[in-house]
């Protein structure tokens, strides 16, 4: 995944953390005739140290990504965080030396690997199971598979598919303005905060949790 600068470059555990948090996804791969997408909620598997390990997901039986699913191909799946543009009018240092122009910050990751099927009762049941069960854990109650009636269920179930990426490369790029001078920095993170649109904002959040230099 390309970086345009050192900095922006994250670890894999929390190349990790990204994708559990920004979890709905987009997988690319090769088709026939073409790349063929398919946006998925992803559940993420960690090796011992907090790398990612593998993806899962469910696609509709219906897509037409499922036939080039064979478990030869390889995969690219992209997850996005905030973003936002950045006005060369917030920087400091413009003033001073005019060295400013249009940028954007934003976060992303992504994550490479071969992309095969579960197409087992048991597989699919396994993701739906672990997907609920992570995004219910808030709610009181939480839903479970088995509040809903048992012939409405399997109906469901014989409509998608389990999709697996194993995993071989994961990366997470955060261009959030950290090669800035201080000012330069607080410029940008101000002028974001100020925005009334509310995922210029997520950003200037995300620019205020990093480690301060």
């Amino acid at each position: 995944m390309f970086s345009p600068h050192p900095a922006y470059v994250c670890d894999s555990a929390e190349a990790a953390a990204f994708m559990h948090q920004h979890r709905f996804a987009t997988l690319v791969v090769q088709g026939p005739d073409g790349l063929i997408a398919a946006r998925t909620p992803m559940l993420v598997e960690c090796g011992a140290k907090g790398e990612v390990r593998a993806l899962r997901g469910h696609v509709a039986r219906a897509n037409p990504i499922c036939p080039v699913l064979d478990g030869t191909s390889e995969g690219l799946v992209l997850f996005s965080g905030a973003d936002a543009y950045v006005s060369p009018g917030w920087y400091a240092s413009k003033a001073e030396t005019g060295r400013a122009v249009p940028t954007w910050n934003y976060s992303s990751a992504e994550a490479r690997g071969i992309v095969s099927l579960e197409t087992g009762r048991d597989q699919i049941i396994s993701v739906i199971d672990a997907l609920s069960d992570e995004m219910e854990a808030d709610q009181n109650p939480p839903w479970r598979r088995t509040d809903a009636p048992p012939d409405y269920i399997e109906r469901l179930l014989n409509a998608i598919v389990a999709v697996r990426v194993q995993v071989s490369e994961a990366a997470l790029v955060r261009k959030l303005s950290q090669d800035k001078t201080q000012a330069d920095f607080a410029g940008i993170a101000d002028a974001l905060a100020g925005r009334t649109n509310r995922i210029a904002r997520q950003v200037a959040a995300d620019m205020n949790e990093l480690p301060r230099r």
